[in-house]
């Protein structure tokens, strides 16, 4: 059948030939939506789509009517561990480019699974000591689509109210193996009941402990390392210079973590100390350092679905901290997590 036919004015269109059509484009749409919602597919790939995408999620996700393409960010916080969320605000809301977003500050105590899920972004910053029931909420709104930044050792302690054996996974509940030890899996890898929150597998990394704990740290700048960008062309550092210092502050320091192979995961960013480290039973962790590793939810033909997770063994303010000095300040890994996570 024919897609137009003759009418009063010269030429008309055929719905009936029409509609298969339209039905195919609001598929393509359809599967559009989902594969960016999934970060799969990278917003910024398709000039313009961003701006609908985000209007379209604040509209129909949110509540959100008003004509906004701005995603929305939460800075979760809790009272101890590395990290200072309110610099991270500031200085995200300071980059020009970003528009004035602002993140929205969110204090551990208060939240369920349900105000996490009004952001598209969560970054995690100072909550070393988080119950387990928290790890589990954050742990399921990233199975569940959401991204998901987590930062130094947040997650690393269990509160003075769970009981270790109650509330840490250990070896011997993993398997039948009876000869298998009795010992704990790492502190990010919890139980709650019968259930294993495996935030450990999630992030792709062990928490070892943190720098400060293995080196000896002053308050004042320490440079003993240079920064080690895998893929130069990644999102997540994209414009870093190859040549850079590593620098933080006294106990302002990072996380020292372990790969884990259990999902697809990207080490995008590491630091090569100037000499190995050491542990107190004299495990030697060598001198590179992971401090942003992205994770996927699967891989298939080497393209990795779903990079939703990405973990900063040194909260990212860190690298453009107030305390240190301009020409160690990196503020474009500030702006590349923004970019990188919410457009690809």
């Amino acid at each position: 059948m024919a897609l137009i036919k003759q009418g009063f004015f010269g030429f008309q269109l055929d719905v009936k030939s029409m509609i298969p059509l339209a039905a195919v484009l609001v598929l393509a749409f359809i599967l559009l939506f989902v594969l960016t919602w999934t970060n799969t597919f990278h917003c910024k790939s398709l000039p313009g789509w961003c701006d609908v995408y985000y209007s379209i999620k604040n509209a129909v996700f949110y509540g959100d009517m008003g004509i906004k393409s701005q995603p929305k960010v939460a800075i979760v916080y809790g009272d101890d561990g590395l990290g200072d969320p309110y610099a991270l605000q500031t200085l995200i809301s300071d980059i020009a480019s970003i528009k004035g977003q602002k993140p929205d500050m969110l204090n551990i105590k208060f939240l369920s699974l349900g105000n996490l899920k009004q952001y598209d972004m969560i970054i995690v910053d100072r909550a070393r000591t988080m119950s387990t029931e928290h790890v589990s909420m954050f742990v399921t709104y990233a199975n569940q689509g959401g991204k998901l930044v987590w930062t130094g050792d947040a997650g690393a302690q269990l509160p003075k109210s769970e009981n270790p054996e109650q509330y840490l996974l250990y070896e011997d509940e993993t398997t039948k193996n009876p000869d298998t030890p009795h010992n704990v899996i790492n502190p990010w890898a919890r139980k709650l009941g019968t259930k294993m929150v495996l935030l450990n597998e999630l992030l792709s990394v062990n928490y070892r402990g943190n720098y400060c704990d293995f080196k000896p740290c002053m308050p004042v700048i320490n440079c003993d390392g240079k920064l080690v960008a895998i893929n130069k062309k990644h999102p997540l550092v994209y414009g870093l210079s190859p040549i850079l210092e590593f620098c933080f502050v006294g106990k302002n320091s990072f996380s020292l973590v372990t790969i884990i192979g259990k999902n697809p995961s990207t080490t995008v960013l590491s630091a090569e100390m100037g000499s190995n480290i050491f542990d107190e039973s004299q495990t030697n962790y060598g001198n590179i350092m992971p401090l942003i590793v992205l994770t996927s939810k699967s891989s298939i033909l080497t393209l990795n679905i779903g990079e939703n997770v990405a973990y900063y063994a040194l909260p990212p303010e860190y690298y453009a901290y107030s305390s240190i000095d301009d020409k160690h300040r990196y503020y474009s890994l500030i702006e590349n997590l923004y970019y990188g996570m919410l457009f690809g």
